[in-house]
C-alpha cells in the first residue's frame, strides 16, 4: 500500500481484507482494479473491509495516479 495513497489515508492498512467498494462485492483484485477503473477520479467511495474480526468502513477518494498505476500492470 502506498504510504501515500488515498486508502493509507482513509485509514486502511496492510492486512485488511476489502469486501466491498461502494456496495459491490469484491471475491480478487481484479475486481478492485475493474471498480477502480470505472469509478471517477475524485470522487469518494464506501469501502467495507474486514480488520481481524471488526467490520470497518472507510471513505476512499481515488486518485488518478493511483488509478492509471493500476491500470498499468
Amino acid at each position: 500500500m502506498d504510504d501515500a495513497g488515498p486508502a493509507k489515508k482513509a485509514g486502511l492498512r496492510v492486512g485488511d481484507i476489502i469486501l466491498n467498494l461502494d456496495g459491490e462485492s469484491v471475491s480478487s483484485i481484479d475486481d478492485i482494479y475493474r471498480i477502480l477503473g470505472e469509478w471517477p477520479v475524485g470522487e469518494a467511495m464506501k469501502v467495507s473491509a474486514l480488520r481481524g474480526k471488526n467490520l470497518k468502513e472507510f471513505s476512499v477518494t481515488p486518485i488518478e495516479a493511483a488509478i492509471a498505476e493500476r491500470l498499468k500492470g
